[in-house]
Order: C-alpha cells, then sequence, then structure tokens
C-alpha cells in the first residue's frame, strides 16, 4: 500500500545571542509528530536520532539560580547553556 512521508521543520523554542533552538522528534513519527519532553535540537531539519538533538537535562546547571518551581523552565536553562557555551550556534551542545 502506497504511503506519503511528508517532512517538516521543528517548531522554534527559542532564539538567544544568535543562536536558534528547536523541538526535538523521533525520525520516525510520521503520524501526529510530538516533540519530545527533554531533546532539543540546532537546526529545524535535525532529529534526536542523526545524533544531532541533545538532552537538557544534561545541561550543567551551576550558577544557575532555579527555585524548584521552576527546574522545569527549560527556556531559562537553555539560555543559561548558550551564555555559558554549552550550547553554540556551531553545533556544540551538552553530551
Amino acid at each position: 500500500m502506497p504511503y506519503k512521508r511528508e517532512y517538516f521543520d521543528a517548531e522554534l523554542i527559542l532564539e538567544h545571542r544568535g543562536v536558534s533552538v528547536y523541538a526535538g522528534y523521533e525520525a520516525d513519527e510520521d503520524i501526529d509528530p510530538t516533540p519530545m519532553a527533554y531533546w532539543y535540537v540546532l537546526a529545524p531539519g535535525d532529529c534526536i536520532e542523526d545524533d544531532s538533538g541533545f538532552d537538557i537535562r544534561d545541561v550543567d546547571l551551576s550558577g544557575l539560580p532555579l527555585s524548584p518551581e521552576r527546574q522545569g523552565d527549560h527556556a531559562a536553562i537553555l539560555r543559561h547553556a548558550i551564555e555559558g557555551g554549552q550550547i553554540t550556534a556551531n553545533g556544540k551542545r551538552p553530551s
């Protein structure tokens, strides 16, 4: 049976200091693609399986004063990682 595979650009989550961060998706999310809860990529066409994604839980939070209720503030964590050089426009990301 024929099928149609559609590609889409990932949702832009944050742009900060020249670095764009997009929602991470699994490569085979053909039907109703849902972004992964903790995964991000640095280019809109990337997926987490091609080694271009990163898990936000790998970001070093040293020096980032987040209260317990803000531990899930991914935008603040991403900004901190960009400002600290953990994530860069040339593809550097937490590992």
